[in-house]
């Protein structure tokens, strides 16, 4: 009798170590199993820009439409600026004009030739002083003269300079590579150059920025040169995302923190999508308090 319970005793210990065993097992099948953490995030355009005309005027053209693809300083809106063309050619030919510097030069150098004549003939005892002296003023008063022509076609040349910004400011060309999103205004149409919303919004959706929430903690533990895996819903394949900006003040209220990641979207997808982004493993656990 001793015996059988002795041996039900052993075997009791070895199932017992089994279950154990197989219990572990399956509880490191299921770590190595562990799917990613994700975390939902929208894209946004990596540049939206509400873009104005500094000067008021009727628009002559229209040269795009929502949803065209532009390029760097491509003309968006071209105002009537045939007024202001014609003010400037008008400067434009006055600036170039030096033949009010030219005669004062040439004044000059009559007035240098007679006083120097003058000056022989008093030594000659010719003339009087009083007419030399008169003669040095007339140089004085030619230096001043030419003084004054080229002052007058500098300032000449600053006034085109001023008209010819003036017209350049009356054409809207885009910054940026990107997509028109809206225009606001047609041929006619006052531009106004207060209007709050812009004439035109030009979008830039490559790169992509993707802004995520995350609890503090997560956000913390980020190792800011790592990039993140990000995949847009729908889509099988990730794309590497660069963290650029963690937002320096967490929100106290819901205890988050924006993260800012910039991806590239070679097909030029729209944004304002939802994707999702891969967390870390270590970035994970800190949620799952491993």
């Amino acid at each position: 009798m001793l015996n059988r319970t002795i041996i039900g005793a052993t075997l009791f210990v070895v199932a017992s170590l089994l279950s154990s065993s197989n219990a572990s097992a399956q509880d490191a099948g299921t770590a190595t199993l562990r799917e990613p953490v994700t975390v939902m995030g929208i894209t946004a355009p990596s540049e939206r820009l509400k873009l104005a005309i500094p000067v008021p005027g009727i628009v002559l053209e229209r040269k795009v439409r929502a949803g065209d693809v532009v390029k760097k300083d491509q003309v968006l809106l071209q105002l009537d600026d045939r007024i202001e063309q014609k003010a400037l050619d008008s400067l434009n030919k006055e600036a170039k004009s030096t033949y009010q510097v030219a005669a004062a030069a040439a004044d000059l150098e009559l007035r240098v030739v007679q006083l120097e004549r003058k000056e022989k003939m008093l030594q000659q005892m010719v003339v009087g002083l009083s007419e030399v002296e008169e003669a040095r003023l007339q140089v004085k008063i030619g230096k001043i003269r030419q003084d004054l022509q080229t002052q007058e076609l500098e300032i000449k040349n600053i006034e085109r300079d001023r008209q010819e910004l003036k017209v350049g400011m009356m054409v809207l060309k885009s910054p940026i590579d990107g997509e028109v999103e809206a225009i606001d205004v047609g041929p006619g149409e006052w531009a106004d150059p207060q209007k709050p919303e812009g004439l035109v919004t030009v979008v830039k959706n490559n790169p992509l920025w993707v802004e995520v929430h995350l609890p503090t903690a997560q956000a913390q533990s980020l190792d800011r040169k790592r990039p993140l895996v990000v995949t847009t819903v729908g889509d099988t394949k990730g794309v590497e995302a660069k963290i650029i900006f963690v937002t320096p003040r967490a929100d106290a209220a819901s205890g988050t923190q924006m993260i800012r990641l910039e991806m590239p979207n070679a097909n030029n997808r729209a944004s304002g999508l939802q994707v999702n982004v891969t967390l870390p493993e270590n970035v994970a656990a800190v949620a799952e308090g491993r």
